[in-house]
């Protein structure tokens, strides 16, 4: 298989929101659902610079961290040199505790830095949760839109309440809207695995996994409504 076809190209993602986003505007001009997709392809834009920037190994920092290793290991170990120990114990207790403080200070020293190599991996690792929380928050937003638009609305008005959400769409304006509403969850997750494709880090991909979940999850309902939509549509003899 090309190499092309096993990872996600994030310029053809970015095609398909602006595509969905001209189609939305089109069908549902100046409609709340166009404003969040314009805010989708906003985040993909974002996305395709700082998975690639997160993915990248920083120099910098990782010669930041080397020399304050190096410095902190040339001047242990001049201490060291310059202390006098005490290479005669008069009991064995005494000896023992002496080796278990120098593998106390020991494994102190190594836990000290190991925390600065992984400083790194923590910087990128809290980068790419914090985008990726965007990506759930919108991921909600498309929800809250399609939430009231029940198939009710456009097959059965006059079961409308005074307190019921006014619709004036048509049962066939609605299965588009609740389409879009489905496109716009599944593009939402494939930006989410540019950076589980970028990071390959478990946190990373953890998250990555559970706005995959959330996005499905929603879609599913969305899809309930939709085939309820043509079921009671074809049961009633057509479009109305």
């Amino acid at each position: 298989m090309p190499k092309e076809y096993q990872c996600l190209d994030s310029g053809e993602i970015i095609k398909s929101v602006d595509l969905l986003c001209r189609r939305i505007s089109e069908r549902f001009p100046a409609s709340g659902l166009s404003k969040v997709a314009r805010e989708v392809l906003e985040v993909a834009e974002t996305a395709q610079l700082k998975a690639r920037e997160i993915g990248r190994p920083n120099y910098f920092l990782r010669a930041t961290i080397g020399v304050v290793v190096c410095v902190f290991s040339v001047g242990l170990a001049e201490v060291i040199l310059k202390v006098r120990l005490p290479f005669q114990c008069s009991s064995f207790n005494e000896f023992v505790q002496i080796a278990e403080a120098g593998i106390s200070n020991l494994i102190f020293i190594g836990a000290g830095i190991a925390s600065l190599v992984a400083v790194e991996n923590k910087i990128k690792r809290n980068r790419a949760v914090l985008l990726m929380s965007e990506l759930r928050s919108l991921a909600h937003v498309v929800d809250m839109h399609q939430l009231t638009k029940d198939p009710d609305c456009a097959l059965t008005p006059q079961f409308r309440t005074p307190s019921s959400p006014q619709r004036d769409m048509s049962a066939f304006q609605l299965a588009r809207y609740l389409d879009y509403c489905s496109e716009l969850l599944s593009l939402i997750s494939k930006i989410a695995s540019l950076y589980v494709q970028n990071y390959d880090d478990p946190i990373v991909v953890e998250t990555g996994n559970d706005i995959e979940s959330l996005t499905t999850g929603l879609s599913q309902k969305i899809w309930q409504k939709i085939i309820i939509l043509d079921n009671r549509k074809n049961a009633a003899g057509g479009d109305k």
